[in-house]
């Protein structure tokens, strides 16, 4: 059984797929600039090579049913934040038609509802797109 600090410790950026790192950088974007009433969908285009509209979707689904502010670190950082985890989490089962493993992650504080949405929203992000320019 893990200790309690490695079970609760904040994955490392760098540990995610090259296509899920991808997502999570415009994920930080996209948060930084909403919060600034910024429009995310000219930065992210490069980042996403035609993805943008079924992410900024997905971005939009994803902060209507989070319970609390999502908490996103700077495009800087590292760590990802819990919020952040769970999210990478949804697009790695997202991009293996894993639904079972989505619901599991949030149903503890979305509804079934919300969560239909997030992973249809999420199924829909064109991860090969992530790959690359």
């Amino acid at each position: 059984m893990p200790s309690i600090a490695r079970r609760f410790a904040l994955p490392e950026a760098a540990s995610l797929s090259p296509p899920v790192a991808r997502l999570m950088q415009a994920a930080r974007l996209w948060v930084a600039l909403a919060r600034r009433h910024h429009n995310p969908r000219p930065v992210l285009r490069p980042l996403l090579a035609g993805g943008e509209p079924a992410f900024c979707h997905f971005m939009e689904a994803l902060v209507a049913a989070w319970p609390e502010p999502f908490a996103a670190f700077p495009p800087c950082a590292t760590w990802l934040s819990p919020d952040e985890t769970a999210v990478a989490r949804l697009f790695e089962a997202a991009a293996s038609g894993r639904r079972e493993a989505a619901e599991e992650l949030f149903s503890d504080y979305l509804g079934p509802d919300e969560r239909a949405r997030l992973w249809r929203a999420a199924s829909a992000i064109p991860i090969a797109l992530a790959e690359g320019a």
